[in-house]
């Protein structure tokens, strides 16, 4: 599986901001985005984190053992630096995720489609093969006379 990341973002000041507020330096906050980005790819494709807290998501990240060195709830540093963007219902979803991986959730569930299909259909053709034969089949000649040959 693969994500689109932008060259760019390696040296955004979106970047700096979030490992700034995070007490990280700028290879920290980019690996914890990319991180971030590939676990959102499984688990909210839709790039909507709201069912998720802020502690949850640092166990997802996997630094779960320095929350307690973090001061500041990671969803609001990512709020602050405009990685991710609030509605007014208060959910929050990844800023432009549709823009940057919809291409890449789309092709997911088109080969969801392709392999349920697929799936479906050697089902169907399985089934056929197991169907027992009919119950009158058509006797093969040579085999009726071999038969009644070795009977006499």
């Amino acid at each position: 599986m693969w994500i689109r990341v932008d060259c760019a973002v390696t040296r955004h000041p979106k970047v700096a901001k979030f490992g700034k507020a995070l007490n990280m330096n700028r290879h920290e906050a980019l690996g914890c985005l990319v991180d971030l980005w590939c676990w959102a790819v499984d688990y909210c494709d839709d790039g909507d984190l709201s069912k998720y807290s802020g502690d949850e998501l640092l166990v997802a990240l996997g630094i779960g053992q320095q929350a307690a060195l973090i001061q500041v709830d990671v969803l609001d540093a990512l709020e602050q630096a405009g990685l991710v963007d609030r509605d007014d219902d208060g959910g929050v979803r990844l800023h432009d995720w549709h823009d940057h991986q919809g291409a890449l959730v789309a092709q997911r569930e088109a080969n969801r489609e392709r392999q349920r299909r697929y799936r479906d259909k050697k089902k169907a053709n399985r089934d056929d093969d197991v169907r027992s034969p009919s119950p009158n089949p058509s006797p093969n000649p040579a085999t009726y006379e071999r038969r009644v040959q070795d009977k006499e």
